[in-house]
């Protein structure tokens, strides 16, 4: 048996998008928290990086 204080602890830390938040999810049964943020990423960086000479390369490597 958990005291009241540790299992709400393994709660909190349950809801962090790490190791320990899944070992305390799966110590207090819980979901996975996957806590995802997707990236906004404007038109010009896009095109910036993918005129890099490594990225052409590795695109064109790809397309082969």
């Amino acid at each position: 048996t958990v005291s009241p204080l540790i299992a709400a602890l393994y709660k909190d830390v349950a809801k962090e998008r790490d190791f320990y938040g899944f070992l305390a999810a799966d110590r207090t049964q819980s979901p996975y928290q996957l806590n995802n943020k997707p990236l906004v990423l404007s038109q010009a960086l896009i095109n910036k990086v993918r005129n890099t000479p490594g990225v052409r390369r590795a695109l064109e490597f790809h397309d082969r």
